[in-house]
């Protein structure tokens, strides 16, 4: 077959002297690889411009690029079958032996800031144990300079620090981010009943069971770290496994600081008519019975069990529910658990939630109050003025005299 006419091109402005192609030969110019024996291998380089044709060389720029030029297509299709080539002959060099494997030198990430660890404590798990102590011993001295009271056995060490959280509750380190707030729940711990309270008290009474981290700071709402970052109140943190822990927690603070409770929050698993404490499917007893203490349910508030809740919360206080659905159905539900807490405590605002969800956003307001904002964007907060049990009339809805509020929470 005869070859293919080339056109002719008018001459260049620039001319671009004609290169004489090179055999495609190794060179020893560069660098040779050894092999067994004191043989070498020369290593594989070309000069691509000695194998693009004059014609796609000639582009006008006087630096013989082949960009911009008829064959600049073929050019790249060609330089990048060279580099496939050279790559394939280096891993077959390495393979032999004949290359070593190049090594990339180790990246090492810069340690966390001071701050950064204060706010989220468990990244000095990730950290050598020399480093994380160095660290810890800066951060204490930071937290002190703050103020913050960081003594006594929970500051030795890191791993002190951890223990001693989870002597207040086995799952207290997981609900936690920050050391600010780690350490004046361990400090609230130690002094209470010994030392003065300033601030009003905010109660925290969490369920010692959670199937799905939805009160650990990994999947849930930091709620214990915001309360604290507020500023406004004296947090104190119980966690608890049973139905009657909730008012025995209150008791106890109001005889140890004779003040009332002012933020009352109870967490756990949900229904319209329960709050979980601890693992309901260990409830069933071998009788077919069921041990109902697991949680908080209307049945509680209908025997007399939070009798004199009100009287252990401040006048202007509140109530708020980490629970699943515990106001389903709005005041159209009177035995909802939402409006049954309502009832024990008359003329005080309960925060819950209509559906399944989770808290999404919580403010401390400056009067104290909260602004509840929940995932599922149904909120419902009770409010009984004198505790009576509603009676609804057929087709008439109950008032619900509680100001309207953007509540969720789960």
């Amino acid at each position: 077959m005869a070859p293919p006419s080339v056109a002719k091109i008018p001459p260049q402005t620039h001319h671009v002297p004609e290169i004489t192609p090179l055999p495609l030969a190794p060179s020893r110019d560069t660098e040779a690889a050894s092999l067994s024996e004191g043989a070498c291998l020369p290593a594989w380089t070309m000069d691509l411009s000695a194998w693009i044709p004059r014609l796609w060389r000639n582009t006008g720029d006087g630096d013989g690029t082949p960009q911009e030029s008829p064959g600049a297509a073929v050019a790249q299709a060609f330089e990048g079958l060279i580099e496939a080539a050279e790559e394939a002959y280096h891993e077959a060099a390495r393979d032999f032996g004949w290359e070593e494997s190049p090594v990339e030198a180790a990246e090492t990430e810069p340690s966390p800031s001071e701050e950064v660890l204060i706010e989220d404590y468990r990244q000095l798990e990730k950290l050598p144990a020399e480093e994380r102590a160095a660290l810890w011993e800066r951060i204490l001295e930071r937290l002190r300079a703050e103020g913050l009271p960081c003594e006594g056995e929970g500051c030795e060490s890191y791993e002190a620090f951890v223990e001693s959280l989870s002597g207040l509750g086995a799952n207290l380190p997981a609900r936690l981010h920050s050391v600010r707030t780690a350490m004046v729940l361990l400090h609230n711990h130690d002094t209470l009943g010994r030392e003065p309270i300033e601030r009003p008290i905010a109660l925290a009474i969490m369920p010692s069971w959670d199937h799905n981290g939805a009160f650990g700071v990994g999947d849930g709402f930091p709620i214990l770290d915001t309360l604290d970052a507020s500023g406004r109140f004296h947090l104190i943190y119980v966690e608890a496994d049973d139905e009657g822990d909730v008012m025995t927690a209150l008791r106890e603070v109001h005889a140890l600081t004779g003040r009332r409770v002012h933020t009352l929050l109870v967490g756990g698993h949900g229904s319209p008519n329960t709050l979980a404490l601890r693992d309901e499917r260990l409830a069933a007893r071998p009788d077919g019975t069921f041990d109902d203490t697991v949680h908080v349910d209307t049945g509680d508030f209908l025997a007399g069990e939070f009798d004199g809740l009100g009287e252990l919360l401040e006048p202007e206080g509140q109530i708020l529910l980490a629970s699943c659905s515990n106001g389903a159905s709005g005041e159209e539900n009177p035995f909802n658990l939402g409006n049954s807490f309502s009832r024990a405590a008359p003329g005080r605002r309960v925060y819950c939630q209509r559906e399944e969800g989770n808290i999404l956003s919580l403010e401390v307001l400056e009067d104290g109050s909260l602004e509840v904002e929940w995932s599922n964007h149904a909120p419902y907060v009770a409010f009984s003025a004198d505790g009576s049990l509603p009676e609804l009339p057929a087709g008439r809805r109950a008032r619900n005299a509680a100001r309207a509020q953007n509540i969720s929470a789960g």
